[in-house]
């Protein structure tokens, strides 16, 4: 698993959009024994794996995602489809179908048509340079985002504790299985042969890293309709704007009424937040179990890279002067670089709050970053408050509001209604990208 950002030249971000998240059959998981190291047979299929993709003129394939989260109570299941044709250099086509939404993405090479059915909307703007994170922002499945990326093999293989590789089955039919596992998720990877290293079937249990049994929150992800160096249709990747549809220059412009979800609303918000400890740059450690009960924990996730995160913690340093002794506790946290790298740039902007790491993006993963910076307020009775995505002028406000409103007593405990994968697609187009840098993780 891993976390990913870039800096852009004026605004920093992953992706230009205008926008800023897992199976079934658990004996699998019971048949397979994680591998305890990289084997150098499965790190050169991986390897041979890229070489195959690079070398492909085109391709296209359908595939069927499924996402599971087990509770004692009743399972939950999520399933979307996808249609995806590919040219190379740089041309595109997607079709993204979720319960409840459909989103037409398609690429010449030049521009980006993103159409969202449910709004009947397009943008159109400049292709991003990077198309695999494109992908693997819009679907959340790292699987695509590899696919599409320019370095398949170093996709897989970073962040990586153990792999391994063995001939098996897929309904009936002879393939190749790359088990392959991560400091909090375990991977199948069923391909269809070596030689032609096709993606047929992926099993991913990522219950660790959403501080989970194992076995209760899984992906199951099933290939179809490969196709490989055959000429796409006449007009497969046009970027013509469907009949019917309005065009906006960004996602955020719609009104409150066409959005889907208030941005600062969450999933994690009224529930328990998850433990935590994490160390700090200048010694010592954070620890969410001795603040329980005895001081409010504002959290601030970001990065070096991010240019909206400097505004981010601007803010977050004036609300620690404002609160300070008022059972307050402050923390940047830091996100996947180094200590001297983060030294550098809090000698620079004389950064004064305390910096917190997570140096693996562990902890960002229990609590579903997607972006940076991410402000959480996490009150004194252990409930997570506030989940405030990006930056903006009323972020003061939005968080001032949340610990006036504990520091006086008044907690709320509701759950947030769970927000299906249509709500977040349309959650994360529709925020400003001048307010966040993207990240991603999943296996």
């Amino acid at each position: 698993m891993r976390y990913r950002g870039a800096q852009g030249k004026r605004r920093c971000r992953l992706l230009p959009l205008p926008a800023v998240l897992t199976c079934v059959v658990v004996f699998l998981l019971a048949t397979s024994a994680a591998p305890a190291a990289v084997s150098p047979e499965a790190e050169a299929f991986v390897q041979s794996m890229a070489r195959y993709f690079a070398g492909l003129d085109s391709f296209s394939f359908s595939a069927q995602v499924k996402g599971v989260h087990r509770h004692e109570e009743e399972d939950a299941a999520a399933i979307s489809d996808y249609t995806f044709s590919w040219q190379n250099p740089n041309r595109l086509r997607m079709e993204m179908e979720l319960p409840g939404e459909h989103l037409h993405m398609v690429t010449d090479g030049e521009r980006l048509l993103m159409c969202v059915e449910s709004l009947k909307v397009c943008t159109l703007q400049e292709q991003p340079d990077d198309l695999g994170m494109l992908v693997g922002w819009l679907t959340q499945e790292p699987s695509f985002r590899r696919l599409f990326s320019r370095d398949l093999a170093a996709g897989w293989m970073q962040n990586l504790t153990g792999a391994a590789l063995q001939d098996d089955r897929v309904n009936g039919t002879a393939c190749v299985r790359v088990d392959l596992t991560f400091a909090r998720s375990e991977v199948m990877l069923w391909v269809r042969s070596r030689e032609a290293p096709l993606p047929m079937r992926l099993f991913a249990d990522t219950s660790k890293g959403a501080n989970h049994p194992k076995g209760t929150v899984t992906t199951e992800i099933q290939w179809s309709g490969w196709k490989c160096n055959e000429k796409a249709g006449e007009g497969t990747f046009a970027v013509a704007m469907p009949e019917g549809f309005r065009k906006v220059s960004a996602f955020r412009e719609l009104s409150n009424r066409d959005a889907p979800s208030d941005p600062n609303s969450h999933a994690l918000v009224g529930t328990q937040a998850p433990p935590f400890a994490m160390g700090l740059l200048d010694g010592g450690s954070l620890d969410m179990a001795e603040h329980r009960g005895k001081n409010v924990v504002v959290l601030d996730y970001w990065a070096t890279w991010c240019r909206p995160c400097r505004s981010a913690l601007r803010t977050t340093e004036e609300l620690a002067e404002k609160y300070a002794g008022r059972n307050v506790v402050f923390a940047a946290v830091n996100l996947m670089e180094t200590p001297g790298q983060i030294r550098a740039y809090s000698d620079k902007h004389e950064l004064k709050l305390p910096v917190a790491l997570d140096p693996e993006g562990t902890h960002a993963e229990l609590y579903g970053i997607e972006a940076v910076p991410t402000t959480i307020i996490i009150g004194l009775e252990g409930t997570v408050q506030t989940f405030q995505e990006g930056h903006d002028r009323w972020t003061m406000k939005t968080l001032s509001d949340t610990l006036d409103r504990i520091l006086e007593g008044n907690e709320p405990v509701e759950e947030q209604l769970a927000f299906s994968a249509a709500d977040r697609l349309r959650h994360r187009l529709a925020l400003d990208p001048e307010a966040y840098c993207a990240v991603f993780v999943r296996y």
